[in-house]
């Protein structure tokens, strides 16, 4: 599989983040619009696409929660500090502030054919 670049994810935890570095993947940004009634929305994104082995060397078996995950292109070195409500708000502001993050909306287990090409698909915005 063809990779371009590397990524962080943070998976929710219930009260923060944990920080996960994906050393592979392949990171596509997506320009789209949706025509409604109202006029014009924005659908911009990004779709990144993960070696299976890759994923499964980050990530074991664990599953990722679609809507509460968040994920940045590149190394990101930012940790969060869990220890409290207030502290991941204040977190959360400071990874927004600093770094360009998308909110994890879908993952598709792509994991049929020879195993060089098995992936998982993340589809975000």
């Amino acid at each position: 599989m063809l990779t371009n670049s590397d990524c962080t994810v943070y998976r929710h935890n219930g009260k923060g983040f944990d920080r996960y570095y994906i050393s592979a993947c392949h990171w596509q940004p997506n320009k789209a619009a949706n025509v409604l009634k109202s006029g014009n929305q924005n659908a911009d994104g990004i779709t990144v696409y993960i070696p299976a082995d890759v994923w499964l060397a980050s990530f074991g078996t664990t599953a990722l929660n679609p809507a509460k995950d968040i994920i940045v292109k590149g190394v990101c070195s930012f940790i969060f500090d869990n220890s409290s409500d207030k502290s991941a708000s204040e977190s959360m502001k400071s990874l927004r502030e600093n770094y360009e993050i998308h909110t994890i909306m879908s993952i598709d287990r792509k994991l049929y054919g020879s195993p060089n090409l098995q992936h998982i698909k993340i589809s975000a915005r």
